[in-house]
């Protein structure tokens, strides 16, 4: 793993630390002034970026493991934030006392952004555990043999 995989898994936690924060204050604010009429999914909205985003880029900045490029760890974060602005909506739709059969678009759209970013992480990390290999091929004259 590169210094830098390390360093944007990190820095990737924590934005997303960040994001989990606003949407907590967003969500208790907006409940304060809801004259007590409660939405879980407005109450535990910030729990998506805790789940799909600090939770496993802590994983990935503990085990050492890479990052795909820009672009897949991008649309990972994109699905996480469409779930997350998703479930919020949701929750304002509830409180407000309606619903939306739209709303159903943001599940799928954020689980496709998640799954896209999932798979490329899945097939970096197998690509590189593969070069490991060989290069542990080459070097150890024990596996050579065999």
């Amino acid at each position: 793993m590169f210094t830098s995989d390390k360093e944007r898994a990190l820095r990737s936690s924590l934005l997303y630390g960040c994001a989990a924060l606003f949407f907590a204050v967003f969500g208790a604010v907006y409940e304060l002034f809801s004259h007590e009429v409660y939405s879980y999914y407005m109450i535990f909205a910030f729990m998506i970026p805790v789940c799909l985003g600090i939770v496993p880029f802590l994983g990935i900045y503990l085990f050492e493991l890479c990052l795909p490029s820009r672009i897949f760890t991008q649309l990972y974060a994109s699905g996480v934030m469409t779930l997350t602005v998703g479930s919020i909506m949701r929750g304002v739709l509830d409180i407000y006392g309606t619903t939306n059969s739209m709303l159903v678009l943001y599940l799928y759209a954020g689980t496709a952004l998640c799954t896209a970013g999932t798979v490329a992480f899945v097939y970096t990390n197998r690509k590189a555990g593969m070069q490991k290999s060989r290069i542990k091929e080459k070097t150890d004259p024990a596996l050579a043999q065999n």
